[in-house]
């Protein structure tokens, strides 16, 4: 999970801008993810992925990967951050698995890593903040609850997110944070800027809404 959260970030910071909206003339490529096929249009794909995750010109298999950016505006949302590629998310799209985030359960049971866990609330975005001690400011997982009150992990659960190296965390706009998706047999995982993690349920409800138009049924 951290060898695939690390290619997610060095791509939203590397990789070009692409354009927004859908237009006419558009070209698609068909993607299988499970029993799930796509019709994502090439715009969003991004270029120079690593060979490991690369999509084949052909169909993927049940497998297979590939990774996309998406202007959050094409989600029907208006991003809080603006330039560059902080109005964009970036995503890799796999097959869905049961795996869970093993930081996010770590720091939730307060085991691992966490054992010597902090818990802050952070009123900016709602959101509870868990740091290993070690870790703290700049890695953090995002609860909707407290895990010391308890209730169900995987409904509470929102993001893993990493701050640059001498930071406090609290600077949402230099934050990137990651949060799983599942359509169907789908699995995406979601890269944003922190300060669009106050929209999330949006950004993942549009995001929905834009698999759902390029399913091939």
């Amino acid at each position: 999970m951290i060898k695939v959260f690390s290619i997610v970030v060095l791509s939203f910071f590397l990789v070009g801008c692409g354009k927004s909206g859908a237009e006419a003339g558009d070209v698609f490529m068909e993607l299988t993810f499970g029993s799930t096929k796509l019709s994502i249009p090439k715009k969003y794909l991004l270029p120079g992925m690593p060979a490991s995750i690369a999509p084949k010109e052909k169909d993927l298999d049940a497998d297979g990967s590939a990774l996309i950016e998406v202007p959050i505006i094409d989600l029907g949302v208006s991003p809080k951050s603006h330039g560059g590629l902080a109005d964009k998310i970036i995503v890799l799209m796999s097959s869905h698995s049961d795996q869970i985030n093993p930081g996010a359960l770590s720091a939730w049971e307060g085991v691992g890593l966490f054992n010597d866990r902090i818990i802050e609330f952070d009123d900016e975005v709602n959101l509870y903040r868990v740091y290993p001690k070690s870790g703290h400011p700049i890695i953090w997982q995002y609860f909707k609850t407290s895990p010391v009150d308890g209730g169900d992990f995987l409904s509470s659960w929102a993001s893993s997110c990493t701050s640059p190296p001498g930071t406090d965390g609290k600077d949402l706009s230099k934050v990137k944070c990651q949060f799983v998706n599942r359509y169907k047999t789908v699995e995406s995982q979601i890269t944003l800027n922190g300060e669009n993690i106050k929209l999330m349920d949006s950004i993942s409800s549009g995001y929905l809404n834009l698999l759902s138009s390029w399913e091939v049924i």
